[in-house]
């Protein structure tokens, strides 16, 4: 989206482009079943390489709108930018996952240039590692691991292909406004060999619902305002849903069993860490037991950002998430509406928060600080893959 009153030093963004470029070659290789790359130089010198040039850009253009500071406008931009840039050192500092802060320093670069920029290159960087992971997984030079007989990880060290092709699926449907008909055949064959090799239901039904609304797009937006407005409180409810169901598991066997047990590993946090006001650093980790259970490890993206990041964040971020529904309903942009809400329900058992890789609708959150600043609402429209304003 275009952002006013920004001063752009690189009109072509070819630093934010190679810098997630870099940062997703490391992401994916550090998550791959390659033994210990993620412990190796290589590793460490493509996230400096990555690092660098996205802490140049953001900090180039904050000293480049420095000499509009007296104008009142530039003042509440800076400020929000600084408070950005300060809650990514804290949170890295209490919880030092890169993902974290790289997430929230594309938010911020996010502020000064189209967000389509940063979405587009990391749909692209991001399926490109997932093609050559999984080729190179098939021919037998990275491992295939198979946890469950029939279950293949296409190269990585969990299941999680199929959730990173459903956030690939979303980019792609949202952004793509012609030869509809070819994307779509694309993506159901994909997401069908996805399925056959991973087995991973969630993201294979959430994808279903994501391109039959969208097959039904014309229809979907008649309808009625009073439902989508209901909605748009998603995150909201899926968040009470979620902590209703895991604080009481052992009186609902049936979701316990719907969920494959994941209710009662997310009780198990809670009741082990307990609930805080701030963020903190709790290590997850696995322990197989005789009856085969796993212990402190929790799959809910609300449960996880409640135990690790606090009641304050947590409420920061189910707020943004909400407003950014309701703004999706207030434009009548229907494609983002969906995505939200697929997003909001992805939540309910994996976590998407603060991952680039998973959710990029949070890229959108300067639009929505935009209006609450002045007051008007902004209308927009898809051309191509630009996603342009207009009043």
């Amino acid at each position: 989206m275009k952002t006013k009153g920004i001063v752009r030093l690189n009109k072509k963004n070819i630093g934010v482009k190679a810098s997630i470029a870099l940062y997703t070659v490391k992401y994916f290789l550090d998550r791959s079943s390659i033994p210990g790359f993620s412990d190796t130089m290589f590793s460490n010198i493509l996230l400096f390489l990555s690092i660098v040039p996205l802490m140049l850009f953001i900090a180039g253009n904050m000293l480049t709108n420095a000499s509009l500071l007296k104008k009142r406008n530039s003042i509440k931009n800076a400020i929000s930018v600084l408070a950005a840039v300060v809650v990514s050192i804290l949170i890295f500092r209490i919880i030092p996952y890169v993902i974290y802060v790289y997430t929230l320093m594309l938010i911020v670069a996010a502020r000064y240039i189209d967000s389509s920029v940063i979405i587009q290159t990391v749909k692209r960087s991001m399926i490109a590692m997932l093609l050559i992971i999984a080729f190179f997984s098939l021919i037998g030079l990275i491992p295939n691991v198979s946890t469950v007989v029939g279950r293949y990880n296409l190269g990585f060290e969990s299941r999680m292909y199929g959730w990173y092709i459903l956030n690939y699926c979303a980019i792609e449907i949202y952004y793509r406004n012609r030869n509809r008909a070819y994307t779509y055949i694309w993506l159901v064959l994909l997401n069908i060999i996805v399925y056959c090799f991973t087995k991973t239901r969630l993201s294979l039904y959430l994808f279903a619902i994501l391109i039959v609304v969208s097959v039904f797009e014309d229809y979907g937006k008649k309808i009625g305002k009073d439902i989508q407005k209901k909605l748009s409180l998603s995150f909201v409810i899926m968040f009470f849903v979620s902590l209703f169901l895991t604080i009481n598991y052992v009186r609902f066997p049936y979701f316990e069993d719907m969920f494959s047990g994941r209710l009662r590993f997310g009780m198990r946090v809670i009741s082990s860490y307990g609930i805080k006001l701030w963020p903190r650093n709790i290590e997850y980790y696995t322990q197989q037991f005789e009856d085969g259970s796993f212990t402190m490890y929790v799959d809910s993206g609300y449960i996880d950002l409640l135990v690790r990041f606090g009641i304050i964040l947590t409420i920061v971020v189910i707020l943004v998430y909400t407003l950014l529904m309701k703004k999706s309903v207030k434009t009548n942009n229907y494609r983002w509406f969906i995505w939200l809400l697929i997003i909001a329900l992805f939540n309910l058992i994996n976590n998407s928060f603060f991952n680039v890789y998973f959710d990029c609708t949070v890229f959108f959150i300067w639009d929505v600080k935009r209006e609450l600043g002045n007051g008007k609402a902004n209308y927009f429209k898809i051309q191509g893959d630009r996603f342009d304003e207009f009043k």
